[in-house]
């Protein structure tokens, strides 16, 4: 029986109780990374910086994302959740441990080691004088720095970035879950057409 066989009578079978995603979930391995050195190369200069994230659910997502893309670093600002949470492993799926991470307690710190490394800081966010992602020319080494589901990033934090980017919405709501906002932008800033 296939996996996807066996899923259905699962699912039949535990049709009793609430389920959660992760409570039927039926390994069936990974595969092998693409061989694509231009982009691997270019994912390897991208740094994650998750200003005060609230949800670990997004935090784990954006691990997975982060491990599927190969970038090099994310890291942890304020309240955002940590690897340890027992809630981590659900959105993450394992790519917490496989990927580089840090803690800092303030964003500002974060940036500031940021700009030690030499990197040039875009801020993922909703204002006004934000460029659409599609019309950026990203400059490597960078950090990509993403705010909190609620209250976005920091003023603070605002002001000690470089650029300012953003998705074009065409509907009534301005922004995407940040977790799906930085998976969207982090792709196109590997794969997208214009390189700095």
């Amino acid at each position: 029986m296939t996996a996807h066989e066996l899923l259905q009578p699962l699912s039949e079978y535990f049709s009793f109780c609430t389920r959660k995603d992760n409570q039927l979930a039926i390994k069936t391995g990974d595969g092998q990374p693409d061989d694509l050195p231009e982009h691997s190369n270019r994912a390897a200069e991208i740094t994650l910086v998750c200003d005060n994230l609230r949800s670990v659910f997004n935090v784990g997502s954006l691990f997975r994302s982060a491990e599927c893309l190969a970038i090099a670093e994310v890291l942890l600002c304020g309240i955002s959740p940590l690897p340890s949470h027992p809630n981590m492993s659900k959105t993450a799926m394992g790519t917490e441990t496989k990927i580089k991470w840090q803690h800092f307690t303030s964003t500002e710190d974060a940036i500031s080691y940021c700009r030690e490394k030499g990197l040039n800081i875009y801020a993922l966010e909703t204002v006004c004088e934000a460029k659409s992602v599609f019309e950026t020319t990203f400059t490597l080494p960078m950090a990509l720095v993403v705010g909190n589901e609620s209250l976005g990033i920091s003023p603070e934090v605002l002001s000690m970035c470089d650029h300012y980017i953003k998705l074009p919405m065409l509907g009534w709501k301005n922004s995407l879950n940040v977790s799906v906002a930085s998976t969207a932008a982090l792709f196109h800033i590997v794969f997208g057409e214009k390189h700095g």
